[in-house]
């Protein structure tokens, strides 16, 4: 079977389904391409481990028996978020693949491939991920975008598109109600982690806490993520500041943050306790799974984040804002959720998790058995592969969602 995903942007290393997707599938025998930019929008870039940025010149490589086909933007808008891409329709004419699959359900780019899947009635998967938190503010100017997907591009190229794949109950709910999608074509899937990379590092808190000068024996509440207002760390510090002279324990802050908004989080900590909350930055993404093993809890209060994944992966037990777009990521009693904004529940989830050993060490066993049964790459991609193979062979045996698996019917 051969696979064709055109995505945007692809970066190694990041968490994303464009960049690890194709690499599982082709370890399971798929022949892989990835079509996509020369360069990286500029969130990426300041991040970027290899300095890739645009050029005027198309490339291909392998990787890891993955053929990535870079082709340099026609147009870009928006921080390059929205682009076409010159000589698409030359790759369409030498993959000519038997499945398209797309990563986003809206964009300049889906248009485009979907004008070529039409002229050469190539089968379509496409990914979404759009959360109603993607849409805030879901001003006017949205709304007519959204439509006019809904009412005209998504319904006149209904014959090839054969899937919706979302990736979390809410992803779900969005295509509903704002794309008007039937539900007949879509089966339910998830972002993952790569559960061999990610695990749990014994000898992990011993380095991180030297590194940070922290007592080892002090407990380690750990988030990671883009650190912005939509995440809500100011919700985990108030929380914090209720438990700081009750339990001896240091918050790790690790993701880009941007000065101003570091130093107003900063403000907001009990000043008597100031020196047991650590802005990290940026770590290297190889560098993760030490910091996720060294915490005794991780915590995302906001919007989510594909590290949840990750930090699973490394046995951390969870507390999550309640929502439908994590409600799937704690269904194995590895997790606590909480009320969004709700600082007194959180902090009561806090001590419960950080005093209660037992508790704690079973939410541990069972973060990574989720990862490796419902969410690790290898996993999410036999059952893309199984949606590939339905749509080819006219059959549909309407996958149950991968949500709603129980660790001994996946895998």
């Amino acid at each position: 079977m051969k696979v064709l995903h055109v995505v945007p942007h692809y970066q190694d290393g990041l968490g994303y389904e464009e960049n690890h997707l194709g690499f599982a599938q082709a370890t399971l025998g798929v022949e892989v391409t990835i079509v996509t930019s020369t360069g990286l929008p500029h969130q990426w870039a300041a991040y970027s481990n290899n300095g890739v940025e645009s050029t005027s010149n198309a490339e291909t490589v392998i990787d890891r028996g993955v053929t990535i086909r870079r082709l340099p933007p026609a147009i870009e808008v928006q921080s390059r978020s929205q682009l076409i891409l010159k000589g698409l329709g030359t790759v369409f004419e030498d993959e000519f693949p038997d499945v398209l699959h797309l990563h986003a359900p809206v964009g300049g780019l889906t248009v485009q491939s979907l004008r070529f899947a039409r002229t050469q009635r190539i089968p379509v998967v496409i990914d979404s991920h759009i959360n109603y938190f993607n849409l805030r503010p879901f001003n006017m100017k949205k709304r007519v975008y959204y439509q006019a997907f809904a009412r005209l591009i998504l319904p006149l190229c209904r014959s090839v598109i054969k899937r919706f794949l979302p990736h979390t109950p809410d992803a779900e709910t969005v295509l509903d109600r704002v794309l008007k999608i039937d539900s007949d074509i879509v089966t339910q899937t998830s972002l993952g982690a790569d559960a061999a990379e990610f695990r749990f590092d014994s000898e992990a808190r011993t380095r991180v806490t030297a590194d940070l000068e922290i007592d080892p024996s002090a407990k380690l509440v750990l988030f990671a993520g883009r650190i912005t207002p939509p995440k809500d760390i100011d919700v985990l510090i108030a929380a914090c500041n209720t438990l700081w002279d009750k339990l001896d324990f240091h918050l790790l802050l690790v993701g880009p943050i941007d000065e101003e908004y570091k130093n107003h989080l900063a403000q907001q900590c009990d000043p008597t306790h100031s020196n047991r909350i650590h802005f990290l930055g940026m770590i290297p993404n190889d560098k993760m799974p030490g910091f996720f093993s060294a915490a005794d809890v991780g915590v995302w209060p906001g919007d989510p984040a594909v590290s949840i994944l990750e930090a699973m992966a490394c046995s951390l037990p969870l507390i999550l804002s309640a929502s439908d777009t994590t409600r799937h990521l704690i269904i194995g009693d590895n997790g606590i959720p909480f009320s969004r904004r709700n600082s007194s529940e959180l902090a009561s989830a806090l001590s419960l998790v950080l005093t209660d050993v037992e508790r704690r060490n079973s939410m541990s066993e069972n973060s990574r058995l989720l990862a490796e049964n419902v969410f690790d790459w290898k996993v999410v991609a036999k059952r893309t592969n199984q949606v590939y193979e339905e749509i080819l062979q006219g059959t549909d045996e309407h996958i149950q969602p991968i949500w709603d698996s129980r660790f001994s019917s996946v895998a």
